[in-house]
């Protein structure tokens, strides 16, 4: 089967690396096309057997199957660049762009040829670059082998569900957002086991196995979480204390033991390790603390002053240990991400506060909108010249291969941006940020403009290189 897929962002790039490393298929029988040169040496970085291309039209032709995979307000524009070419007559489209329905793929799609089209939607995770995913997958004049072809393509990037059209939706919650759950979860969890005094390391492997275990547990009983939850016996200290509380009191507590069904458990015959534990009863102290947010993937140096921004509720009403609350004299609500930065986009942040702080106010969100009034960008095309190494053992040699950086957006002052230059800017690799390994290799760099703190770069970027041993 000859596959083509249109687009080779984050989710096609994705399919393209899953579907070149299954043995379903040889990567040369798979075509990506993409505009942007930079996307398609990425493509390339992952299988150098895989066909590349800028042309759609030329893309589609010869094609059994084609991967319809671009962001949603580019898929009709983008259809219209291939569609005179389509032979539904032999060809199978398939489209992971979300929210678009099979009657709308159809209008886009229309040649004029009077040939009902055979296709599909898939919605997976994004742990199909891991070959991990959950793939939802409805049809519309798809033939049963059509469909067979692609469950069977798409079961080598991990599981596949065959669902309607109405269904798609339920798909994308469960599984698609399920993901973005479960990863917070494991975050939440990492995060409270460093605050009982893990390492990060340390926190992260025990928050693993334990998920890996419940997962096992489900799997080799055939049962549902809350079975296994109810095998449990409950263990509690339950504290009682008559009087205001002026200042944190601990207390030898009696441990009390309950049966599921909620009755408590005398032990006649047997000598526990710990009758007791003590319990601290906690005096909170009240404070009212400035916001702000705080922000990730910055170029070096870089003066976040250039980023004005207004909250929605610039404080908040918090309590918390007094030791804790005299530290703190401002609450960061949240990180952005500055390689995803949008200029006029408004954030909704979540307020995520230390474990042992208590937010008062009753709110979950702060929105933060910014004034971009006074920053522009500018595209530029970085030479390999403006290419700093930094961290590179001395054993190894590094050489760059990609001759431009393609189509790079830079963002600052409005002032600053006209005289701007590609000699100004540093396109740095640090070796301390990925495995230095011999061979080629696809290798996320940093942008920053040493004499201009305030430029910073829209996107992430990667330069392919040559590592050799001296």
């Amino acid at each position: 089967m000859k596959i083509t897929i249109i687009g080779g962002g984050n989710i096609g790039g994705a399919i393209a690396g899953g579907l070149a490393a299954s043995t379903l298929m040889k990567a040369s029988d798979l075509t990506v096309a993409d505009p942007s040169a930079a996307a398609l040496e990425r493509i390339k970085g992952l299988n150098s057997a895989i066909r590349t291309s800028q042309d759609n039209a030329a893309a589609v032709e010869g094609a059994d199957l084609i991967i319809l995979a671009v962001k949603p307000w580019l898929a009709e524009e983008v259809s219209a660049t291939f569609r005179d070419k389509l032979n539904f007559d032999r060809q199978c489209l398939a489209s992971v762009v979300a929210g678009v329905s099979f009657e709308k793929l159809k209008t886009m799609l229309d040649n004029g040829k009077d040939v009902r089209p055979a296709l599909l939607r898939l919605i997976p995770n994004t742990a199909i670059s891991l070959r991990e995913s959950v793939t939802f997958i409805a049809s519309d004049g798809a033939s049963e082998s059509q469909l067979n072809a692609v469950v069977t393509l798409f079961k080598e990037l991990g599981q596949t569900v065959v669902v309607s059209e109405a269904m798609m939706a339920a798909g994308t919650s469960l599984a698609s957002c399920g993901i973005a759950f479960a990863l917070k979860y494991l975050g939440d969890s990492i995060k409270g086991g460093v605050e009982l005094g893990f390492d990060e390391t340390q926190s992260r492997e025990i928050v693993m196995q334990t998920m890996r275990g419940a997962l096992a547990l489900l799997q080799a009983n055939g049962t549902m979480p809350q079975t296994e939850i109810d095998k449990v016996t409950t263990c509690t200290a339950e504290v009682t204390h008559n009087g205001e509380l002026t200042e944190s009191v601990t207390l030898d507590t009696a441990l009390r033991f309950y049966t599921n069904s909620g009755s408590e458990v005398k032990f006649a015959y047997t000598t526990l390790e710990e009758s007791s534990v003590e319990v601290t009863l906690q005096v909170y102290k009240m404070a009212t603390l400035p916001v702000s947010v705080s922000f990730i993937n910055a170029p070096r140096d870089f003066d976040d002053s250039v980023l004005t921004y207004t909250l929605s509720k610039k404080t908040l009403n918090v309590a918390g240990p007094a030791s804790q609350i005299d530290k703190m004299s401002t609450l960061s609500v949240g990180t952005i991400d500055l390689s995803t930065f949008s200029l006029n986009k408004v954030y909704e942040m979540p307020i995520e506060l230390p474990s042992d702080i208590r937010l008062l106010d009753n709110i979950s969100t702060i929105t933060v909108s910014f004034d971009s009034s006074k920053l522009e960008t500018k595209t530029l095309n970085l030479p390999a010249a403006c290419v700093q190494v930094v961290n590179l053992p001395s054993t190894y040699t590094l050489t760059v291969e990609t001759e431009r950086l393609m189509n790079v957006t830079l963002c600052g002052p409005a002032g600053a941006m006209e005289a701007l230059t590609p000699e100004q800017v540093v396109i740095e690799i640090d070796a301390d940020d990925f495995a230095v390994a011999i061979g080629q290799q696809n290798i996320a760099c940093r942008l920053y403009v040493p004499s201009n703190g305030k430029i910073f770069a829209l996107g992430s970027y990667v330069i392919q290189c040559k590592i050799e041993s001296n």
